[in-house]
Formats: structure tokens, sequence, C-alpha cells
């Protein structure tokens, strides 16, 4: 009847509408994902690139805690040399200290037994 192809032409209108919001949100949604994933895969690059950059830290870090603990240890063994240079210039100045108090005695000495001779 008219009626009943009216109802059911009015029906697949409305299936047809429900039908292009469904395919409409299906396309947002499809859009959506992809913009999801690129950001996703952005992002995990960058990940990796920070890795990258923290191992390369870590690498310089340990190279110069080395240099370091070089420079530490030559500077350790230079004070050293230094003490023993000083000490041994400490001791050359005391025994040429010596020397000359033993000289000028001797010749106190040698000055006292003329002076008593005469």
């Amino acid at each position: 009847s008219a009626e009943e192809l009216e109802a059911l032409h009015a029906s697949l209108s409305s299936a047809k509408k429900e039908e292009e919001q469904v395919v409409d949100i299906h396309s947002r949604l499809e859009v959506e994902v992809d913009d999801a994933e690129d950001q996703s895969n952005r992002a995990k690059i960058q990940l990796a690139s920070i890795e990258m950059e923290l191992a390369t830290a870590n690498l310089e870090r340990e190279q110069l805690q080395s240099q370091l603990k070089f420079i530490q240890d030559e500077n350790t063994r230079l004070l050293r040399k230094l003490r023993n240079i000083e000490d041994e210039e400490q001791e050359e100045r005391l025994d040429s200290l010596m020397n000359d108090m033993n000289y000028k005695m001797k010749a106190l000495k040698l000055k006292s037994s003329k002076s008593r001779a005469r």
C-alpha cells in the first residue's frame, strides 16, 4: 500500500542518513587514528634520539672522569716530586750552612791559636 511504501521510503531515507553519519564518524576516526599513529611514531623517534644523546653524554662523562683521574694522579706524582726536590734543596742549604759554620769555627780556632802564639 501507499502508506507502507511511504513508511518504507522514510525508513530507507533514515537508514541512508544514519549510514552517512556512520561513514562520516568512521572517516573522522580513521583520521584521528592516523594522527595518533603519526604522533606515536614521532614520539618514538624523539625517544630514540634522546636515548642516543644520553648514551653519548654518558660516554663523554666516562671519558672526562678517566681524564680527571689521570690528571689527579699526575698532580699527586708531581706534588711528591716537588716535595722531594724541596727536601733535597733544604738538605743542601743545611749542609752548606753547616760547612760555612765549620769553616768559620776553624778560622776562629786558627785565629785564636795565632793570637796565643804571639
